[in-house]
């Protein structure tokens, strides 16, 4: 499960956001999340504990119900989503 937060505009989630649906991973589900469309209840558990401010530009891997960091750059994201 990948999710990026940040504001609808915003130059770097939008970047993570592609990079998240261009990126091969088996089986993932990629959610955009604005502060406009926050609906925080639709996240796994694990996930929901973890994400404060969707108004922040961050990238969360999770895999199964363990999440990694949040990722705050693409470069970041990047990272996690090849690990």
């Amino acid at each position: 499960h990948v999710v990026v937060t940040g504001p609808a505009g915003d130059p770097e989630a939008q970047r993570m956001h592609r990079r998240a649906l261009a990126t091969f991973l088996p089986r993932r589900v990629v959610q955009r999340i604005t502060p406009e469309n926050a609906r925080l209840e639709t996240l796994p558990d694990a996930l929901h504990s973890l994400l404060t401010d969707p108004a922040k530009v961050r990238g969360y891997v999770c895999i199964g119900t363990s999440c990694d960091l949040p990722a705050a750059t693409d470069a970041e994201l990047a990272g996690r989503l090849t690990r």
